[in-house]
Formats: structure tokens, sequence, C-alpha cells
């Protein structure tokens, strides 16, 4: 769910100085072992963090039934009101919908989770027939290879069509 998107905004930057600049963070900087691929140790805390223009939350194992701490739960809101664009990955829209982040929005997830979404989440308008959606400065993209899709999408936002046709 990383590393489609990660390799978008990388080639992005090779076409735009200062297109974007890219950090990694977790509930601390302990190694993440992904579905697929070797352990990835984020660059940065969450509590480190300050809020991006951007913030991504991608799926992964464990993300739909993941309950944040108080002291993680409130640091992540924080982040997420002080961000001007919210984007979800395949399953990140779990975490994003906990956090109340989705609430009266139309969002999109894995088509083989959008069930599970609707039935924990009913006050978020799930379609599972798009790649990704676009709700107000929420982002959402329906699994791995449709998060690079939504990456351009945001590359042709930010930077233009030529930019996301290179």
């Amino acid at each position: 769910d990383l590393a489609g998107p990660l390799s978008v905004f990388s080639t992005a930057n090779d076409f735009v100085r200062d297109g974007y600049e890219m950090l990694t963070v977790g509930f601390n900087v302990d190694p993440v072992t992904p579905n697929a691929g070797p352990q990835i140790t984020p660059d940065a805390s969450i509590h480190e963090l300050e809020a991006p223009h951007t913030f991504i939350i991608v799926g992964g194992p464990g993300i739909r039934t993941l309950k944040p701490d108080t002291k993680n739960r409130e640091r992540l809101c924080r982040i997420i009101e002080d961000s001007q664009r919210i984007v979800t990955i395949c399953t990140g829209a779990f975490l994003a919908a906990e956090l109340g982040v989705l609430n009266g929005r139309m969002t999109t997830t894995h088509w083989r989770h959008e069930e599970d979404l609707s039935c924990q989440f009913p006050n978020v308008n799930v379609d599972a027939d798009k790649l990704y959606t676009v709700d107000g400065n929420v982002w959402s993209s329906a699994g791995v290879t449709a998060g690079i899709d939504l990456a351009l999408a945001l590359v042709r936002n930010d930077h233009g069509d030529a930019v996301a046709a290179q």
C-alpha cells in the first residue's frame, strides 16, 4: 500500500523541484512488517511530526481492527485536523473511519473489505465501484494498485497533467 504511492511521488520529484517531501511515520519508530516485502522502519513517530500538507494513511496488517490508545488517537486527530489533505490507501480507510474522519463522507476501500467498512462505520458512505474517491479534502483509494492511480491524481491536482503524464 505504501510502495506504489511513494514511487509516484518520488518520480514526480524528478520533474518538479521541491514537489514532495516524503516521510514514513508510525506510532513509534519500531520496524513494521508489511503484508509483502521487507520491514519498514518509520522515519519518525507521529509524536515528532508536524502536520504535513498531505497525510496519507496506508492499509496493512491489523489496521481494520486498530483502536489507537488515547495518546496516539489524540495526536492522530490533531495531525489530521491540521493537515490540508487526508488520503487513505486501501484498508487505511478503516483507521480514518475509526478516527471520525470519514463520517458523512464518500470513501472507498478494497472490494474485499467494503462491506465490513460499511457495517463497522454506518456513518461512512462507501462506494466500492470507484478506484478512488475525493470528498472535499479527503481522498481514498480502493486498493494497492488503485493507490497508484490516486497518487497520480494527486500529482495531476498539484502539478498539472504534464507532470502526471511523466
